[in-house]
């Protein structure tokens, strides 16, 4: 007996520790990943002898894919590092990595891998809509695991927020960089200088500050030159808002010693942009373009950096424009402005493509109307040129709304025709209800033919849905009849109530004896499930969400405490 009582004790020991033994284990391994990338990546090895070792690694775990997806990733990110700018190579690793994680797409080592080629595209290959979907899957994914079992979280949660902060969710990057900051490996001056910019974004002028000065104090605490070089530069921001001129060009003047003397070009480029930026304030417009043409000229020699060319292209030509002596140079500008701007609209989705061709197309004749504008009052022919221009624009205003207004109609059209198609259904299964002779068999029969109808024409329904500046609130409004719909009306589910107990009388009897107080909601997804409908069926016969369905059930479940809401189906 005293031994039976040992071994009882000794088996319920094993169960209630077995969960924390495998978090220890599971944590263990993590935190032994983590080790393993931070070796491959901080060591003092070249990128050579760095890729030498991968390489081995690779071919060492070729039969243990985790290991060596890892492996294959770390080859990417040094190609990338070495190359500093986007690979065929890399990208092709990238993507192998992904293969050996094809059944794993929730583990620790596929949302890293995540994480990386998202970074890798976000600063170098620069693809919009490519970027935008990465960024989301990582995001979902990281909200749904826990940080013990995310690799290099502070990575990821930089990335992230870097990422936020790059389409202007300022709150929510700052929230992620926060996160950051909790680890002690990591390079705090980096993370206060960029949540002290996104307060900046936000006009929290006092928050920037407090963070621009805990990064200065971090990094002439570690040393960090370039870093400090780069706040001081942030600081004269804020300096040239305030109109202290003085202080942002002494700020300058001392970041402009350090990045010149680190040969750092991605915060060079910062120094001349905000330098343009400090003399187009005080009036030196020709020294606010000379240090914008030094911003051009590194924007120019990385390809990654077109985005930036783009922007001071833009404000060369506001400083060129405000000048108002050099038209070739405005025309030149423009028409560099227009090459980059089909760069750009390459990299983006069709919708996208779509919208920025019309704003291109817009905006290219806004600009060549007054260039041609300036030439023709020179020539003293400017009334006939503005006649022309404003005739042109209103015939592409005109073009332009009748396309979107016979879209909208087409779409309102399609929508109404599947509001009848249902309206129809439901009329049918009415007349098949009041025969007399109907079965419960018939029932099911045609509620399941219906069930397949109503998935797909809400399933249609949803996909004709099309945002538009046109008659929006009335598609939404005709969507939303069909996404409603129901076919199970008050007066339908009483006839069908009465064939289900003329077909099961005994269980029907059984149901109310042994589960008093069912309501009739109760019994409505009960009789349906008992037929064989499942939670999706049910919810459209009903009217209501899945999530309803499924929620009625648990409490059902739980009201006449019962193991699984199966039981209560059996005769």
């Amino acid at each position: 007996m005293n031994i039976n009582r040992v071994l009882k004790s000794i088996f319920l020991g094993i169960i209630i520790l077995f969960p924390f033994f495998v978090f220890s284990m599971d944590h263990k391994d993590i935190n032994e990943k983590n080790t393993l990338i931070h070796q491959m990546r901080n060591g003092n090895l070249s990128f050579d002898e760095r890729l030498n070792i991968i390489e081995k690694k690779i071919i060492e775990n070729k039969t243990i894919p985790l290991y060596k997806a890892i492996y294959t990733t770390l080859q990417a990110d040094i190609i990338v590092e070495k190359e500093d700018k986007s690979s065929n190579k890399a990208e092709n690793l990238y993507k192998n990595a992904f293969l050996l994680l094809s059944e794993n797409k929730n583990s620790p080592e596929y949302i890293w891998i995540l994480s990386r080629y998202a970074w890798y595209n976000y600063h170098y290959t620069r693809d919009v809509n490519k970027i935008f979907k990465l960024f989301l899957e990582l995001e979902n994914l990281v909200q749904r695991t826990d940080e013990k079992y995310i690799l290099e979280p502070y990575e990821t949660y930089k990335i992230i927020g870097y990422y936020l902060s790059t389409i202007k969710i300022y709150d929510s990057s700052n929230f992620y960089l926060k996160k950051v900051n909790r680890y002690s490996n990591v390079n705090h001056a980096e993370i206060y200088d960029n949540i002290g910019m996104n307060y900046y974004r936000l006009n929290d002028i006092k928050n920037a500050e407090y963070y621009f000065q805990l990064g200065i104090k971090d990094a002439i605490k570690n040393n960090n030159s370039i870093r400090y070089a780069k706040i001081l530069g942030n600081l004269s921001e804020i300096y040239i808002q305030k109109k202290e001129y003085q202080k942002a060009k002494n700020n300058l003047d001392k970041a402009y010693v350090i990045t010149k003397k680190e040969n750092n070009i991605n915060y060079l480029i910062l120094y001349y942009k905000r330098l343009s930026l400090y003399y187009d304030k005080i009036g030196d417009i020709d020294l606010a373009i000379k240090n914008i043409d030094l911003a051009l000229q590194i924007a120019q020699s990385r390809d990654y950096f077109i985005a930036d060319e783009y922007k001071f292209l833009n404000e060369k030509y506001r400083l060129l424009l405000k000048l108002g002596n050099n038209k070739n140079e405005e025309y030149n500008v423009l028409k560099k402005l227009k090459e980059i701007e089909t760069k750009l609209v390459d990299k983006d989705s069709d919708d996208n493509i779509n919208l920025i061709n019309y704003n291109y197309e817009k905006k290219s004749l806004n600009e060549e109307i007054k260039l041609k504008d300036d030439l023709i009052k020179k020539n003293k022919t400017i009334s006939i040129f503005i006649f022309s221009a404003v005739i042109l624009l209103f015939l592409l205003a005109f073009l332009f709304y009748r396309n979107r207004k016979l879209e909208n109609e087409n779409t309102i059209n399609r929508i109404q025709n599947l509001t009848l198609q249902l309206q129809l259904d439901k009329e049918k299964l009415n007349e098949k209800l009041l025969q007399s002779n109907q079965d419960i068999e018939s029932y099911i029969s045609f509620l399941n033919e219906k069930n397949e109808q109503i998935s797909l024409l809400k399933k249609q329904a949803s996909k004709t849905y099309k945002k538009s500046i046109f008659d929006s609130d009335k598609i939404s409004s005709e969507i939303d009849k069909i996404l409603e719909f129901h076919l199970m009306t008050e007066e339908n589910w009483n006839s069908f109530k009465t064939e289900f107990i003329k077909k099961y009388p005994n269980y029907f009897s059984k149901l109310n004896n042994s589960f008093k107080n069912l309501t009739e909601s109760n019994l409505r997804v009960i009789l349906l499930a008992k037929i064989g409908l499942n939670n999706d069926m049910s919810a459209n016969l009903l009217g209501v969400s899945y999530d309803a369905i499924k929620k009625a059930k648990q409490r059902i479940k739980k009201k006449y405490n019962l193991t699984h809401f199966e039981d209560i189906l059996t005769d």
